[in-house]
């Protein structure tokens, strides 16, 4: 073992982006009669294994590893490769590696992604969708105006605070999930779930979302299609001030740590290429200490998300995935769900023979809580729905038990 570091990575897109958001005509050529969505719209963020392989390839470029060609390696030169998996591993993340915790060469662990605000030095994490949502004369403040595009500057917030659902226990309802039930109380299907961001060194003041991301919209045309037809795309873009961040830990080789090499891994700062479109992200890499490291989370932990003594609210700061079947030893959850696309085998051609060798899974999204009773052996199984140590160790399926004095 070498050197325990931990660094901040920031990545502020130059322009607009485009992630996940499956393309939901199919591919290549179909029938006439067949359906065709028009609006193609991106994910509000990176997946955390898109972030995990930009990270590999910050190592690589830093080191001057990087390989001859998109996808070609250079088998004559075992040297290379092996300094190369010295750096990254050997191999690249695959949902197949969720059971265990995988070498990724000197990177160890990450944590969740968050909005980083450069100005104020504060983080935002999606708001817990059992916020109560209000409306209207409820809020106080707030600018309809919110720029008009990335190089907009607009960081008007609603005065709001997060404030949770108010629940209530029955017992006798013999409901699918049990004999028991816990229900919101002042729950407004009118006003429906929060859309809004939670700043962790505000007291817990709510971010209106397009205060901070925004939305570009695209004509293009399905050139794949047996008529070639116009779509739209929905890109966004990060209002002025923000940007994505990740902390990680790294292992430094002795190697690395000789007298004169003692330089970081990373560069500084630069530029990589993320997203469907490659689109530009300036990215800066900052040390910080284990105490920041394990902030994010203390400070999520540490947020008290029911009005009750008897249950406990886990949260999910980041995307999770789950086997399919119903959570149990939850009596309520409020969840949203997503997709994420892996690729299982890239062979260097076009997107769309890349995309046959994918797969797709369905992710529960960063935001979800759920209401687990106090009790250690319910809590212990709710836990183990999620634990895939080679989904957290790069930032997935982080549960976080919340209200706990850290």
């Amino acid at each position: 073992m070498g050197q325990i570091r931990y660094y901040r990575c920031s990545f502020t897109p130059l322009g607009g982006y485009f992630f996940g958001g499956e393309r939901n005509f199919p591919f290549g050529l179909q029938s006439l009669n067949e359906k065709k969505d028009y609006y193609v719209s991106s994910e509000d963020f990176p997946s955390q294994a898109t972030l995990w392989g930009t990270l590999r390839f910050m190592l690589l470029e830093k080191a001057g590893l990087l390989n001859n060609g998109a996808f070609a390696s250079n088998p004559a030169d075992d040297a290379f490769l092996k300094r190369q998996e010295v750096l990254i591993g050997s191999n690249g993340f695959s949902m197949s590696f969720k059971d265990t915790f995988n070498p990724y060469g000197i990177l160890k662990r990450a944590t969740p992604l968050f909005i980083y605000d450069k100005r104020k030095g504060s983080r935002l994490i999606p708001a817990p969708l059992n916020h109560r949502v209000q409306t209207g004369k409820n809020i106080e403040g707030g600018d309809p105006d919110i720029g008009t595009g990335p190089d907009s500057v607009s960081h008007n917030s609603s005065n709001e605070k997060y404030a949770p659902l108010k629940m209530i226990y029955r017992e006798g309802m013999n409901t699918d999930l049990g004999d028991d039930a816990l229900l919101p109380e002042d729950y407004s299907a009118k006003s429906g779930l929060t859309d809004m961001f939670l700043s962790l060194d505000d007291n817990n003041a709510l971010v209106k979302r397009n205060d901070v991301i925004g939305v570009l919209t695209q004509t293009r045309i399905a050139r794949e299609l047996e008529q070639g037809g116009l779509f739209k795309m929905e890109y966004k873009y990060l209002m002025g001030g923000y940007s994505f961040s990740v902390m990680i830990e790294v292992d430094i080789p002795e190697a690395m740590l000789l007298p004169g090499r003692e330089e970081q891994p990373f560069c500084n700062s630069g530029t990589v290429f993320m997203g469907m479109d490659k689109s530009a992200f300036c990215y800066e890499v900052t040390e910080i200490d284990k105490k920041t490291f394990e902030e994010l989370e203390n400070d999520i932990k540490k947020i008290r998300m029911i009005d009750r003594d008897d249950f406990n609210v886990y949260y999910a700061a980041s995307d999770c995935y789950k086997n399919t079947g119903q959570i149990t030893s939850s009596l309520f959850w409020i969840m949203q769900k997503k997709n994420l696309r892996t690729l299982e085998k890239q062979d260097g051609r076009d997107y769309y023979s890349s995309m046959k060798k994918s797969r797709l899974y369905q992710m529960i999204k960063a935001g979800s809580v759920f209401y687990v009773k106090k009790d250690k052996a319910a809590e212990e199984e709710f836990l183990a729905q999620f634990a895939y140590p080679g989904l957290s160790q790069i930032g997935f399926n982080h549960v976080l038990k919340t209200g706990e004095r850290v």
